[in-house]
């Protein structure tokens, strides 16, 4: 029979029998103050900052500060328990977080994550006063020995943010929805305040109001918006903070808070959107027209010229400059032409300062009396290019 079959049917025997002995069972037992767990996102808030520290005794004493102030159930308590290698250590985790389990929290499971017997059974003498017996073992075999922990005061729960890309300032060139973001010390308060309040409707509202008066940066909106475990409220604030987000250009980067692809998208189509809505609309140039005083004033200073060269001459040089006319401006113009082969000179010349060239031929033709000035007229507006 091998070592762990003894090992596990050993304890089993035990636990039974201390149950049976003082009429209660592991899953009824009232170990401490607490009445309700804290939420899966709150547990894995807490947990990351213990497996992220650089050494054993580092994580074993922010661990063992952090379940000053938490309720946890079974589960929980092993999957910290799992975060240490050895027996001593999870021995630790175990005496500070059972005070701090939930009604009706099953221990039983709690006895597989030792390896050694004799450590197990510790856990077991430590259990057995919240049975209301004493302990089962013969005077001086295997009795508890207590594992020394450094004393620490109690702290405050305090909001821990998931390890995501936050997005830094340093060099920050582009543009800005506002001029001067939360100062570290604010922030750290603000959060604190929303972290305490009870329940996400509380919490939701609380971040909404904060977003629509408060320049954020990129980052801060981001660990402000994992405070809330719905992902639509996270969604509903990152979009009402925007408008007074700092560095408007990183804001792409808050995607990070969501874990389901739908959201992802929605808060992509948000920025996209809401920034073609900021672009300045490029404005319109004024239309080209030759204003009625200036078209008058040149008809009559053509109308002046006793010849035709002369009108001619003139009306080449003054045209240019004064570029879009109207077809009918320039029917009125080569009208003043008694010769039908200047009349045809000048309206092949101003063709090109004719603002609806589409019309040009429409309007001027009637002026002309031969079928060979108008046919090439038509063959000279089609080799023109538009």
């Amino acid at each position: 029979m091998n070592t762990r079959f003894l090992f596990a049917f050993g304890l089993s025997f035990l636990f039974l029998a201390s149950s049976i002995l003082h009429g209660q069972a592991l899953s009824t037992l009232n170990y401490g103050p607490c009445n309700f767990a804290i939420s899966n996102l709150q547990f894995q808030q807490l947990r990351n900052p213990i497996s992220a520290q650089p050494n054993p005794q580092q994580r074993l004493s922010v661990c063992l500060q952090s379940l000053q102030n938490v309720c946890l159930n079974a589960q929980q308590l092993m999957d910290l328990m799992r975060i240490f290698n050895s027996d001593e250590e999870r021995l630790q985790v175990a005496y500070a977080g059972v005070p701090r389990l939930v009604p009706n929290s099953d221990v039983y499971p709690i006895l597989d994550l030792f390896s050694r017997f004799s450590t197990a059974i510790h856990f077991y003498e430590y259990m057995l006063p919240r049975l209301g017996g004493q302990t089962l073992l013969p005077p001086g075999i295997l009795q508890p020995v207590p594992v020394p922990v450094q004393p620490v005061q109690p702290i405050p729960a305090i909001p821990v943010f998931p390890m995501l890309n936050y997005p830094g300032l340093q060099g920050y060139a582009g543009p800005r929805n506002c001029g001067f973001f939360l100062s570290d010390a604010d922030f750290d308060t603000y959060a604190q305040q929303i972290f305490n309040q009870q329940g996400e409707v509380t919490r939701s509202r609380s971040l909404n109001d904060l977003a629509g008066t408060t320049c954020l940066s990129t980052a801060q909106a981001m660990k402000f918006s994992t405070l809330l475990e719905v992902e639509n409220n996270r969604l509903e604030f990152l979009r009402r903070a925007y408008a007074r987000i700092f560095d408007e250009a990183n804001f792409d980067q808050a995607q990070q808070v969501f874990s389901h692809p739908p959201n992802k998208l929605a808060l992509a189509d948000f920025i996209r959107q809401s920034r073609q809505a900021q672009m300045p609309v490029t404005p319109q140039p004024p239309p080209c027209v030759v204003a009625p005083e200036q078209f008058r004033m040149l008809r009559e200073a053509l109308a002046r010229e006793g010849s035709s060269s002369s009108r001619l001459r003139i009306a080449r040089d003054q045209i240019p400059p004064m570029r879009c006319f109207t077809s009918q401006q320039m029917k009125e113009i080569l009208g003043l032409f008694s010769s039908s082969a200047d009349r045809l000179d000048l309206a092949k010349f101003a063709y090109a300062y004719v603002s609806d060239q589409e019309n040009y031929f429409l309007t001027v033709n009637s002026l002309f009396n031969s079928s060979l000035d108008r046919e090439e007229l038509s063959k000279f507006i089609a080799s023109r290019p538009r």
